[in-house]
């Protein structure tokens, strides 16, 4: 082979290998970059998601305190008469039912005594029996938790439980 070829094939080979460990460089910087970049759009995903949810539970609670501050409610829970409670909230409930701006309505109004007795149930959507109702009141009451997941008839509802103070 003569010294031109030899030279020419030298520059083609330096170069093959300039280009292709530039390439890689850049390959894996921007694979760092990306990743890097997928991180920290999850984390600012999660603390939006986070917020929205404590957003959502604050207004739950609101929502439950207000249901429990009504006059009407409260002089309803005072008859014990658990057909009296059901009939007498079936209003109540078609008012907290109705869609309200942003946040989706109610689904489920369970209003229980003391000891967990189911008194009223009223639900959209699949049926929830009223001992599945009194088993979720129940263990509710065991965990003292204002705001809680519960699962009944098919449905997943997330639930705020305010006590009625007479008086």
């Amino acid at each position: 082979m003569r010294l031109r070829t030899k030279f020419l094939l030298a520059m083609l080979a330096i170069s093959v290998g300039l280009t292709s460990t530039s390439l890689l460089v850049v390959r894996r910087l921007v694979e760092r970059h990306l990743r890097n970049q997928i991180v920290d759009d999850m984390r600012n995903s999660v603390t939006v998601f986070r917020n929205a949810q404590a957003q959502r539970e604050a207004m739950l609670q609101h929502a439950a305190a207000l249901m429990a501050n009504l006059p009407i409610l409260r002089a309803m829970m005072t008859s014990a008469d658990p057909a009296t409670i059901q009939d007498a909230s079936a209003d109540l409930f078609s008012l907290a039912s109705e869609p309200a701006g942003q946040w989706s309505s109610a689904d489920l109004l369970v209003l229980a005594d003391r000891e967990g007795v189911v008194m009223a149930l009223h639900n959209r959507g699949a049926v929830l029996d009223r001992r599945r109702g009194y088993e979720l009141v129940h263990d509710s009451l065991q965990g003292n938790n204002g705001s809680m997941w519960w699962y009944g008839g098919k449905r997943l509802y997330q639930t705020a439980m305010r006590p009625i103070y007479f008086g």
